[in-house]
């Protein structure tokens, strides 16, 4: 398919395949640049390609920070609607949800295992995010923590 660049072809259908976990109406919301044209005149829909693959990558990061590390999109389709509609394909596979199940502390000899677990915001069956190993994962609670 051809799309000019001068035209503005406008989002008619946005479609997911393959989404078990979450809504279409979630998935569509976390694709902030790529809008279905709908009543509401003020929003945007123009197709713009730049924001479309922005917003697969914004799509692959909340599945990420809920816990789905295996998310891939598999395919991606645009297909003509009419004249100045087209419509969008999103083939997924969320993969496993992933959670934490046991935690437990070796090797400390500076802390005693019930301060770190008292501290620690890592608990039992929380699901895996992108960031929960990348930002500490400690309570401030009036100083308590730490020393």
């Amino acid at each position: 398919m051809n799309i000019d660049k001068k035209e503005k072809v406008k989002i008619g259908d946005l479609t997911f395949l393959g989404n078990e976990s979450f809504k279409e109406s979630k998935l569509r919301r976390q694709m902030k640049g790529t809008k279905e044209k709908n009543i509401n005149i003020f929003k945007a829909s123009k197709y713009i390609s730049d924001k479309y693959e922005e917003d697969k990558e914004k799509l692959t990061t909340f599945y990420n920070d809920n816990g789905f590390r295996d998310f891939t999109i598999i395919s991606d389709s645009l297909y003509n609607i009419s004249e100045d509609r087209i419509g969008l394909k999103l083939r997924i596979d969320e993969g496993n949800q992933y959670f934490l199940r046991n935690v437990d502390w070796v090797g400390n000899s500076v802390y005693r295992k019930e301060d770190l677990e008292r501290c620690s915001t890592l608990r039992r069956d929380l699901s895996i995010t992108s960031h929960l190993f990348s930002t500490p994962s400690w309570k401030q609670r009036s100083g308590r923590c730490g020393k």
